[in-house]
């Protein structure tokens, strides 16, 4: 179980990266400039072409797909460990809570 949650966190955060990274690759493919929370205009990843653009699209709708059901099945299984495991899990997730050991 702890190599699966391990595993489920480096999805949720490749998926992260790779999320926002792959609209970047989108708007450049499309001839958009993407500016960094409005101040910094970022470089364009590509060229702008369209059947690049196309194929970036589908890479960024099939990770945010996969980001969706990460974040769900996160939050479907610390409701289990919360409510059918009752082993502190979601307790110690919780900020300012220490372990009931502690």
């Amino acid at each position: 179980m702890q190599r699966a949650a391990h595993s489920a966190h480096w999805t949720l955060y490749g998926l992260m990266i790779a999320q926002p990274l792959s609209g970047w690759a989108v708007s450049s493919a499309n001839g958009y400039p993407v500016k960094l929370f409005g101040l910094i205009t970022l470089p364009a990843l590509v060229e702008k072409n369209e059947v690049l653009a196309q194929t970036f699209v589908e890479i960024h709708e099939f990770l945010g797909w996969g980001l969706a059901l990460a974040v769900v099945g996160h939050v479907v299984m610390a409701i289990k460990h919360h409510h059918v495991d009752r082993n502190g899990i979601l307790h110690r997730m919780l900020p300012g809570r220490r372990p009931a050991s502690e």
